[in-house]
């Protein structure tokens, strides 16, 4: 396979991941493995926001935040496009493991984009 290729692949395939933040999310619940180091309660693949429907109690209270939180991550991955938020987004984290002494949650907690998605939990629609 050529270099030229293989770039035509990758442009298509970005190009294609970038369109795909535009259509309106899709929910799937889903339950994740217990394989993490810690809970993950949602995650985004634009344009599916895949749910962990393993958790309960707390959960319920919390789905119509978190379905705005997952929200935002696929607007923000339209704003950026994929790649760049995925480059931001692992430099933030890196960077914020130095800053805060390699506490994994705190350096997750102060990425810019969580905070961002944070914020978009509370705006009010309508």
């Amino acid at each position: 396979m050529t270099w030229m290729l293989m770039f035509q692949i990758f442009i298509h395939v970005f190009i294609l991941h970038w369109l795909l933040c535009f259509i309106p999310p899709i929910i799937i619940k889903f339950r994740f493995p217990n394989i993490w180091f810690f809970e993950i309660w949602a995650m985004v693949i634009p344009p599916f926001i895949f749910v962990n429907t393993s958790i309960t109690g707390y959960f319920e209270i919390q789905y119509n935040r978190m379905i705005k939180h997952e929200k935002q991550h696929i607007r923000q991955n339209a704003w950026f496009s994929p790649l760049m938020f995925e480059i931001i987004y692992l430099l933030n984290f890196v960077i914020n493991l130095f800053i805060y002494k390699f506490d994994v949650f705190d350096a997750y907690y102060n990425i810019l984009f969580e905070k961002d998605a944070r914020n978009a939990e509370e705006e009010v629609v309508g």
